[in-house]
Order: C-alpha cells, then structure tokens, then sequence
C-alpha cells in the first residue's frame, strides 16, 4: 500500500509493509518526505508495528507531518 498526501510545501510519502512479529501478522509503514519544489526523498525514521495497514498509514503520515512542522518551524 503507497500513499502521498501534500503537507504544507512537501509530499508526505508513506509505503505500509505487512511483517510477523512474535507469529503474529504486523504492519510497519515507512516513510519520506519530499520538497514540492523538487529534491531528494528524506527517510524519516517511523518503525512502530501496528496491528492494521490503515493504522499503520495514519501513523507514518503523522510522523511525516511532525517532521515538516519541525522542519519549517512555526513562523512558515
């Protein structure tokens, strides 16, 4: 499962990959973030399992979002 979603001035890309922890079926989503102006892709550090794909999206698109917040500080 790919997904973009627009941020502020970049693109929040998250991929959700399906893993067995301890036998039982977990999702880890991993996660870049990308300048809408063109640029490298930046890997942002996002492994906490969740139990469903779609929590697993909402967390990696979450801590894309944190990421560009703290990156662009609060005045932009």
């Amino acid at each position: 499962m790919i997904d973009s979603i627009p941020h502020r001035s970049f693109v929040i890309l998250s991929d959700v990959h399906e893993v067995k922890i301890d036998g039982k079926p977990m999702f880890l989503s991993v996660v870049g973030v990308q300048p809408n102006f063109g640029g490298a892709i930046i890997r942002i550090p996002n492994a906490l399992p969740s139990p469903t794909r779609k929590e697993a999206l909402t967390c990696g698109q979450e801590a894309g979002k944190r990421w560009v917040n703290r990156w662009l500080g609060p005045e932009a």
